[in-house]
Order: C-alpha cells, then sequence, then structure tokens
C-alpha cells in the first residue's frame, strides 16, 4: 500500500473544514494552515452569531449568481442540503428550522458550529497550523510547493479556500485572489454584497434605527431588478436589513458601474395605493391639525417628515386645507418612495463577495485547476455567490466536500 497523498488547505473557514472532512475520509493526509489564530473565525460571525447555516431551499439554482449554473448545480447535487444536516448532527451540531427556511444550530452560537466541525477533524487527524500566512503557491515535477510564513512545505496537492474580500477582519482579504493570479487565474471583478445600502442625502437622524415592514424594489435605468420583502432598516447613511442584503446581490456590481441605481420603498404594502388614497380621503374629513397628525394610526410617526418631503406638502399645512392633488401626492410618496443608492458600506461590512476566479477556468467536476489538477478552489474564492439565508455558507459546505473528496481520490 503507497503512502497516504498528502493535501494543504489553505483557510479553515467553512469552504476549507468540509474540504478537510472529505478530504481525510477518502485517506489523505490533510494539514489546514490559517492565518487567524483559530478555526472558523468567519463562521462564527455569520447569522449575527447564530450561524444560518444552511436553508431547506439551498438545493435550487434561483438563489445563486454565477456565470456557470451548471457547474453550482453539479456541486450542489453532491452535497445537497440533506447531507450538511445529516453531517452536522452526525457530529453534535442539531440543526433548528426557522423562518424562511434557515437552519441554525439549536444551541444559538456560531462557535458550536467552528468548534465541533474543528473538534472532528482533530479527531480524524486533520493537522492545523495556525497564525500563519502563505505566500506562494508553486506547483513542481513532484508536487506542490507552498510558502507558509518562513517555510516551504511539500505536498501532493493544495486547495485554496481561504475567502474572499468580505469581512476582512475575519481573515478574508482576497490574499487568495494573489495565489490564484500566480497560477495564472482569472479574476472576475469582485463586490461587497450582503451590505447596506448608502443612499444620496442619507435620511434623516431622526429615524435613524427605525425598524419597518416594507417591500423594497431594485431598480436599475428605470428598469426593475428585484423586489424584496421585510424589516426595513433607516439609518442616517441609508438602508440595511434583510430585504435590502438580498437586493444588494445585484445591486453592487450596477452601483461599481456608476448606473443609475435607486430603491423603491412601500411603506404600506398592506393596501394598494387607491385604498390608501380613499383612507387618506377619510381622514381629511376626520382630522383636524397639522399635516403631520393626518398619519396617526397609520404610519410610524417617525416616518410624517419622510414622506411629506418626498410629497412635497409642507410639514405645517392644515390636514383640512390639503387639496386632493396633495393627498395623491402623499399616497404616492408612501406607497413608492424612490431612494437613490450611490453605494454599499463596503468590504467591511459585507457578508460574502460576488466575483471570484473565473469558473471557466475550473474543472467543474472537481473544482480544480484546468492548468494543474494538484490545484483546486472552493468556496466564496470562486465567481459563486449566494442569497443572504444560509446559501453561501451551503455553497461553501458543498464545494468544499467535492474539491477535498476528487483531491484526495485523483492525485
Amino acid at each position: 500500500m503507497g503512502a497516504k497523498k498528502r493535501i494543504i488547505i489553505i483557510g479553515a473557514g467553512a469552504s476549507g473544514l468540509m474540504a478537510a472532512y472529505s478530504a481525510v475520509c477518502e485517506g489523505a493526509s490533510v494539514t489546514v494552515i490559517e492565518s487567524n489564530p483559530s478555526a472558523g473565525r468567519k463562521i462564527n460571525a455569520t447569522g449575527n452569531g447564530r450561524c444560518n447555516f444552511t436553508n431547506a431551499d439551498a438545493d435550487s439554482l434561483s438563489h445563486y449568481y454565477t456565470s456557470d449554473k451548471s457547474l453550482v448545480g453539479g456541486v450542489l447535487s453532491r452535497f445537497p442540503v440533506k447531507n450538511v444536516l445529516s453531517l452536522f448532527e452526525s457530529i453534535g451540531i442539531e440543526p433548528h428550522l426557522e423562518d424562511e427556511g434557515k437552519y441554525f444550530p439549536l444551541s444559538g452560537q456560531a462557535s458550536s458550529v467552528s468548534e465541533l466541525l474543528y473538534r472532528h477533524l482533530c479527531k480524524l487527524g486533520v493537522e492545523f497550523i495556525f497564525n500563519t500566512n502563505v505566500t506562494s503557491v508553486k506547483p513542481t515535477q513532484k508536487g506542490v510547493n507552498i510558502t507558509a510564513g518562513d517555510n516551504v512545505i511539500s505536498c501532493d496537492g493544495v486547495i485554496i479556500a481561504g475567502g474572499g474580500m468580505a469581512a476582512p477582519e475575519t481573515g478574508s482579504n482576497g490574499f487568495c485572489y494573489k495565489l490564484a493570479e500566480q497560477l495564472g487565474h482569472n479574476i472576475t471583478p469582485t463586490y461587497p454584497v450582503i451590505v447596506q445600502l448608502k443612499t444620496k442625502g442619507g435620511f434623516y437622524k431622526s429615524i435613524s434605527g427605525l425598524r419597518v415592514k416594507a417591500n423594497v424594489t431594485l431598480e436599475c435605468d428605470k428598469k426593475q431588478i428585484r423586489q424584496e420583502y421585510g424589516d426595513l432598516l433607516f439609518f442616517d447613511y441609508g438602508i440595511s436589513g434583510p430585504p435590502v442584503f438580498h437586493i444588494s446581490v445585484e445591486a453592487a456590481d450596477h452601483i461599481a458601474k456608476s448606473k443609475h441605481v435607486s430603491c423603491v420603498i412601500d411603506l404600506l404594502p398592506q393596501m394598494d395605493q387607491k385604498k390608501l388614497f380613499d383612507k387618506l380621503l377619510m381622514r381629511r374629513s376626520l382630522f383636524d391639525g397639522g399635516a403631520e397628525d393626518l398619519f396617526a394610526g397609520l404610519l410610524h410617526k417617525k416616518l410624517t417628515r419622510l414622506v411629506l418631503d418626498a410629497a412635497k406638502v409642507p410639514l405645517s399645512t392644515q390636514i383640512k386645507t390639503l387639496t386632493d392633488a396633495q393627498l395623491l401626492a402623499i399616497a404616492n410618496a408612501i406607497k413608492h418612495n424612490t431612494v437613490e443608492i450611490i453605494g454599499t458600506k463596503g468590504w467591511e461590512n459585507a457578508q460574502a463577495t460576488k466575483g471570484g476566479v473565473a469558473l471557466d477556468g475550473v474543472d467543474p467536476k472537481t473544482l480544480a485547476s484546468k492548468a494543474d489538477k494538484r490545484v483546486a478552489f472552493c468556496g466564496e474564492i470562486l465567481d459563486v455567490v449566494g442569497d443572504c439565508g444560509g446559501y453561501n455558507l451551503t455553497w461553501a459546505w458543498s464545494s468544499g466536500f467535492v474539491a477535498g473528496k476528487e483531491m484526495a481520490n485523483n492525485l
């Protein structure tokens, strides 16, 4: 029986840990090199510290944005959601299903996911080297040489799983793109996504932190791109919340290309504009006082100025003097409150990266480099991004599983 093939994995994030698991299960000797002092630092930051590790609908390609959906579909089919749940349960992570198909650990702690994965991998014999940066990956006639810190380490194959650019404080600072470029791979433009959006002029400080249920529609050059419903948060810089995180996946590249990007906010999705106008007509006859009193019991009081400014109705206007045209403008300002998007809150606030290592340079079955099968990629470094809600971690688990398994079997 020949010696075990040695595989080095760069990055101890979600995809790297899963690649280590599948490779060691196939009989390889596995070493994981990580720049942080511990494994799974980015995992620990996901889901507001609770780790939304997959989604009941994560096998559906409609949730992924990439240049090659057939590659993504093939990878997901080989390690689907049911396999993620089964593996996690087998190592002690109890899945808990919540709204919108989101799975969290029952413990409510993201750290339990990274800790149990790390503990299980150590039990299987995976070696970890922490606090070490990899600066080069060089294939040779005999194998692959990796410069890690001050040392050159030889191995039979390497899997690059060091993440993208999002949340650089967790170690995802784009260093793996440089490694991929050294190997001749193209990097498609990268953008921060699942991130807050900045609006022109910002918002009034008086409503900063306000949360409302709303429909948010992304428009680019006046064309409707995507609509999402949920808790919308207002801040002095712009907007946030789940619907914003969802639409940011498609907004970011449009913003970077300097297109006219806007969000149309429906502050009262519970009723159509005609019904709302009729309500306002009734309120005009029912209420006295200034225009701000028109919304009592209908809208959050803090939204009054935002709506009246959008409708170009002075705050001092008396309710009884409001014309039908002004009421129509107010109804429109509630149902179609349009804000111009001028940017995102950047990499430090983003949860994922759009763009990355071009998929035409990797084998769709193995995720290995077409230039040299001894080097493979998985996770966020590849040009694949998913919606907010556990989809990006699902891609990390699935792509890591495939890269590790194939590398161990094909060296």
